[in-house]
């Protein structure tokens, strides 16, 4: 297939899961704006931020480094102070270096 065509797919897919997991932080903060409670009727944000920061690692691990870079970015706008998800993204960051070096 040709590369250019493969890389915008890559692109384009990225962009759906990262506006994917922006709605779903979106409507699971909707939904516990109004409950007093604390009790939550779907995936809390706790969940979603554990199951974004377990795909971003699953990318890095497969060398998609901009996939797992979007996600921690993603993070950061909620909670610019999360020093794991931080951590995380310096160490995306130094892998791909690493890999971009070796090209």
């Amino acid at each position: 297939m040709n590369r250019k065509f493969l890389f915008g797919l890559g692109i384009g897919g990225a962009v759906l899961l990262v506006a994917f997991v922006v709605v779903m932080v979106v409507m699971c903060n909707s939904n516990t704006a109004g409950n007093t409670k604390g009790v939550n009727s779907g995936i809390n944000a706790e969940t979603i931020r554990q199951n974004t920061i377990d795909l971003a690692m699953d990318y890095l691990a497969a060398g998609e480094y901009q996939r797992a870079l979007d996600l921690l970015e993603s993070l950061l706008i909620n909670n610019p102070n999360d020093t794991q998800v931080r951590s995380l993204l310096e160490k995306v960051l130094y892998e791909q270096r690493l890999a971009n070096e070796a090209r």
